[in-house]
């Protein structure tokens, strides 16, 4: 599988493990920073996610050719794939958009009267 996962190399790629006090810290600058650094990322992730989708279907044939349609192992198989429990769907996952990012950062400074 030729999939990229890019990654971001900036402090608020960890946002979602924020607290509410480190969110409030955050400046618009750095705000700026991160969304200029995310651009690329939904065009590189519809592109890994069609990478990983080509494989899917083909290791979704050989699950169901070994195991049959209606066995355990085919139906956990693709209940992951459409839960996105892959490794695309966990690594873009764990980014979060710059506009929630934002709207996450102007609560925590109501929140924390900054």
């Amino acid at each position: 599988m030729n999939v990229k996962l890019t990654k971001i190399n900036h402090f608020l790629s960890k946002s979602l493990e924020m607290t509410e006090m480190e969110l409030a810290q955050i400046t618009d600058k750095d705000l700026s920073e991160y969304r200029v650094l995310y651009a690329t990322i939904p065009s590189d992730f519809e592109s890994d996610r069609d990478e990983a989708r080509k494989l899917q279907v083909k290791a979704e044939s050989i699950a169901e050719e070994l195991y049959g349609s209606y066995s355990n192992q085919y139906k956990y198989i693709v209940r992951n794939w459409h839960k996105g429990l892959d490794i695309v769907g966990s690594h873009y996952g764990s980014l979060e958009s710059p506009t929630n990012l934002e709207c996450r950062v102007q609560d925590a400074k109501v929140a924390q009267e900054i």
